[in-house]
């Protein structure tokens, strides 16, 4: 996996302050997430370009398995990289749980905005159209409410 290396690299440039007069926290974590979105972008398109143009699946289903394994992708790439959690936070129970809510609802909003599409537009285009929709969307819940770090729930309250 050679985002671990550059996530790696990343991090160790931080500490010695090689970004900090290049780029602001902000900006590296919208770039981060835009391109980890890019990543899964091409995942997404190309198991679902496979799956209804090869195999002749229905787009709504091609959607859904296309969308899962970009997801997959993201949750990982998000997590260490744009987030910067360490692999055990990744992979904890209430952060695992908080991902697959997002991840229907926003499986959900794309499928929905998928089928609306198809209406007027080519299949591809309609998928495109399907993955701008979720892109914002998608960001603010991961950084509020997927990868939020522990110390922002209030002791007690924390949902899951």
């Amino acid at each position: 996996m050679k985002f671990l290396n550059a996530h790696n690299m990343h991090t160790r440039w931080r500490k010695i302050g090689v970004f900090e007069h290049l780029i602001s926290e902000r900006i590296w974590r919208i770039s981060a997430f835009a391109f980890t979105g890019m990543c899964n972008t091409l995942i997404d398109i190309a198991v679902y370009s496979a799956l209804t143009t090869a195999l002749g699946c229905h787009p709504l289903m091609a959607n859904i398995a296309s969308f899962s394994l970009g997801s997959v992708n993201s949750f990982w790439m998000n997590g260490l990289v744009t987030f910067q959690r360490s692999r055990r936070e990744i992979a904890c129970l209430d952060r695992l749980t908080r991902f697959a809510i997002v991840t229907v609802f926003c499986l959900g909003l794309s499928t929905l905005a998928l089928h609306v599409a198809l209406l007027v537009m080519p299949n591809l285009a309609a998928k495109l159209s399907s993955v701008i929709v979720t892109f914002s969307l998608g960001f603010v819940l991961n950084k509020n409410f997927v990868f939020v770090k522990r110390a922002h729930f209030r002791q007690g309250t924390e949902m899951l």
